[in-house]
């Protein structure tokens, strides 16, 4: 039996800020009211939710606009490096996983992005690299906006 919330945030593959929404049971008990997500939507929440409409669409707002501009951060990078050792096989001793780059990229930038490894991905190599060559990293930053940067990977 689904259950009806008020998103408090942007959520990717639900809805906006503001925004009602029918949930199953488990996914609202479990995950967005626990992580303050989204709450109940009762008569007092739903009359909190008109007087903080336009709060709560000031913050999505302010959140596209950081997203936005820390994807034309990213975009002036346009590649990182990141040195590894090889083995006999070729192949990488260990792999680079999305918190390597995430690091490398929070590093080439001078501190300027805080980019979390879970919003990095490496479209078909979902484990990390393990092997030399050069690879398009996708970011996401929220909000809908996602950023794209080359990873060049080199023996060193």
């Amino acid at each position: 039996m689904p259950v009806k919330l008020i998103l408090k945030e942007d959520i990717d593959s639900l809805g906006k800020a503001g925004d009602l929404v029918n949930v199953k049971q488990g996914y609202a008990r479990n995950f967005l009211i626990p992580n303050d997500h989204a709450i109940l939507a009762t008569l007092p929440n739903l009359i909190w939710l008109k007087n903080h409409r336009e709060k709560l669409e000031q913050e999505s707002k302010q959140k596209k606009d950081t997203a936005l501009s820390d994807k034309q951060t990213l975009e002036n990078l346009e590649e990182i490096t990141i040195y590894s050792q090889i083995g006999p096989t070729g192949k990488l001793y260990g792999r680079i996983t999305s918190r390597d780059i995430a690091e490398q990229i929070n590093e080439f930038s001078r501190d300027k992005l805080n980019i979390k490894h879970k919003s990095v991905s490496i479209p078909s190599h979902i484990h990390g690299i393990d092997e030399l060559g050069l690879y398009e990293v996708s970011v996401n930053f929220g909000a809908g906006i996602k950023g794209q940067l080359r990873l060049i990977v080199q023996e060193g």
